[in-house]
């Protein structure tokens, strides 16, 4: 606690959930040292609290308990990596292409970049606590993070950051942001309605040839159509044909 974007100085609070009543909690950052703390048998958690976090104390972390009256000792418990962020270190650029205003099915890419520092730069949206995405910047220190076929659940605000050179848990300062817009298109209905080319009483319009797989349904009209029978027809009533789209608009 706080689960993310902690910078250096704070307060920090890592805290082991004890599945049973243990003696003794250890608390591991990995390949270096390990902290111990006797436990009370009614307690289910144990914090260990850092007062002002410095970069040693960044790195992946493990809890491990022994049982209370017993020589049994638990298996490790699942990693928690401890990421500070560094504020003297600047923090990186970013653009949005084609444009922050897109369709839904459109591929947008974001441009994140910072030539001197960046080692691994990630994509942050706001809303999210983890990062969505992870890339090793090119030669000249720039990313490109694409998301494929946007859809409205991919709005939002977007941020990056990066791990600087050498130092794998410690975090640049989030960067400006872009805030993406994903919007639905509309959908058109095409009217279309041919002359009668006969003067037999019986015909209509119809239809033109349908090459493409189309559906026609005909839809009576009120108001007097312009299409016109031959000069000895019987009137009929006027018929529309409509072009109709099914499924996601488009």
């Amino acid at each position: 606690h706080p689960s993310q974007r902690v910078s250096l100085g704070d307060t920090v609070t890592l805290r082991c959930h004890l599945p049973r009543p243990a003696a003794w909690v250890w608390l591991y950052l990995e390949g270096r040292w390990s902290y111990a703390k006797y436990s009370d048998k009614k307690q289910d958690t144990t914090e260990f609290s850092f007062l002002s976090a410095s970069q040693d104390q960044a790195g992946t972390y493990l809890c491990q308990y022994q049982v209370s009256e017993s020589e049994d000792v638990s298996v490790m418990s699942d990693p928690v990596k401890l990421v500070l962020t560094d504020r003297s270190f600047p923090p990186p650029h970013i653009s949005i292409h084609p444009e922050e205003r897109v369709g839904t099915g459109t591929n947008v890419t974001i441009h994140c970049w910072n030539k001197d520092y960046g080692a691994a730069f990630l994509l942050h949206k706001d809303g999210r606590s983890d990062p969505i995405q992870r890339l090793v910047p090119d030669d000249v220190g720039a990313v490109s993070f694409t998301v494929f076929g946007v859809t409205p659940a991919d709005s939002g605000t977007y941020r990056c950051s990066y791990h600087p050179k050498n130092y794998p848990f410690l975090s640049s300062p989030l960067g400006d942001s872009v805030t993406l817009e994903v919007t639905i298109h509309q959908v058109y209905h095409w009217i279309h309605c041919e002359p009668l080319k006969s003067s037999k009483a019986n015909e209509a319009c119809v239809p033109p040839a349908d090459n493409e797989g189309l559906t026609y349904t005909e839809l009576q009209a009120v108001t007097p159509s312009f299409c016109r029978p031959g000069p000895s027809a019987v009137p009929q009533p006027p018929v529309i044909y409509a072009q109709l789209g099914f499924g996601e608009p488009h």
